[in-house]
């Protein structure tokens, strides 16, 4: 991943903190490069959170990088399409994002994931809270979220959705 300001970082590591209090076990670990990494590690630094936090630095495994989360959270101010949303229900994880771009279509609110909106830590933190609080729902809505990859985000479904979409589009030319 990215860490920019379009992942809505400086959202996130105030919702993690205020989930910390709730779930003192809990850690972040953010997958990816980029100019806010020295601002996560300021904040790290200033909570006293170096040890809850973690900048793992570009993975090349996302699998395995998925199978060693719970919960992924992608609080995105803007996307184009949230392709890693779709590995992680694929890797059944239950996904934390915002109403964005997307977003809405790959993940479906409170049955493969939780959607909030944008800049809204409070809001963040409260659903990834949720999860972290209920492992029988974060089970359901990772399980649901692998069959949505399976049934609508398989390489067979996407390409035959666009032979179909050609092939209206030549149909009406003609």
């Amino acid at each position: 991943g990215q860490l920019d300001e379009r992942k809505g970082i400086e959202f996130l590591l105030p919702a993690f903190f205020a989930a910390l209090k709730l779930y003192p076990k809990a850690h972040l670990a953010l997958a990816g490069e980029g100019p806010m990494e020295s601002w996560i590690s300021d904040f790290a630094k200033k909570y006293k959170l170096e040890d809850k936090i973690h900048l793992l630095g570009f993975q090349e495994d996302i699998k395995e990088f998925m199978q060693g989360i719970d919960v992924f959270v992608l609080p995105s101010l803007w996307e184009g399409f949230g392709i890693v949303l779709i590995e992680a229900m694929a890797a059944g994880k239950p996904c934390v994002t915002t109403n964005i771009s997307s977003m809405p279509e790959i993940v479906l609110d409170e049955k493969t994931g939780i959607i909030v909106p944008p800049k809204n830590a409070h809001e963040l933190g409260a659903a990834i809270g949720s999860l972290l609080a209920d492992q029988e729902l974060t089970d359901k809505m990772g399980s649901a979220g692998r069959q949505r990859v399976l049934d609508f985000f398989n390489i067979d479904k996407m390409l035959g959705t666009l032979e179909s979409l050609f092939a209206e589009l030549l149909h009406k030319r003609n």
